[in-house]
């Protein structure tokens, strides 16, 4: 038996457990919540691990649902042994390896199981999200869902999008949107009228449509 085996789990005020301030793993409500249930529901079945300073090593998102459930007093492992090195690799380690996989067919029996039971599958710690998805039915999913030939949906999405486009298109603003200036001086303004006289004579068009029709001439990229 190692020393740290040996150490033995103590009762702390929550009062005297140190968050580490540079912890990296980060603990959204949704997990408290889902602590906090479960130690409601079981107790504690995992102590908080701290440095010989009190500082959490393992175990910030136990300390936050305690005390989102009132709670004054926690378990904890104090681990004098580590160096300030060794509590800093522990602490990532322990953050790195509390992410795991699933076997889905294993973890979709057991939740059914439970859900046959009528036992509250909230207290399984997963959301309500996770559980909808895990207990689907997946012999009901719509088999219309899926694309048979991808071609086609490409196809059908580009007709959609070039659609949406020429609706786009058609819309009228003001001729500043174009230009990018709504003023002018009134001398450049006498230069812009007989511009546009001339493109509507070589065109047998009037105003934008004359406008749009030379520029076509010009054969300028849209």
């Amino acid at each position: 038996m190692s020393d740290a085996e040996a150490l033995p789990v103590q009762s702390w005020s929550l009062d005297d457990i140190k968050p580490y301030e540079k912890n990296a793993k980060l603990h959204d409500d949704e997990q408290i919540e889902a602590l906090s249930r479960s130690i409601k529901r079981f107790g504690w079945t995992q102590p908080i691990v701290i440095d010989r300073d009190g500082v959490i090593i393992a175990g910030h998102g136990r300390r936050l649902a305690a005390l989102s459930l009132g709670l004054t007093r926690a378990p904890v492992v104090c681990r004098t042994d580590l160096t300030t090195a060794e509590a800093e690799a522990l602490r990532l380690a322990d953050n790195r390896t509390t992410s795991t996989a699933y076997d889905t067919d294993l973890l979709r029996e057991a939740l059914q199981g439970l859900k046959d039971i009528e036992f509250d599958l909230a207290d399984t710690g997963f959301g309500e999200h996770e559980l909808n998805f895990m207990l689907a039915d997946l012999g009901q999913i719509d088999a219309t869902a899926f694309v048979d030939d991808i071609g086609e949906a490409v196809e059908l999405q580009r007709a959609e999008n070039e659609q949406h486009v020429q609706e786009i298109d058609e819309k009228e603003l003001p001729i500043s949107e174009a230009f990018g200036f709504k003023k002018m001086r009134t001398g450049d303004i006498r230069h812009v009228k007989a511009f546009m006289a001339r493109i509507e004579s070589m065109t047998g068009k009037t105003g934008p449509d004359a406008l749009i029709a030379y520029l076509d001439t010009l054969d300028i990229a849209a």
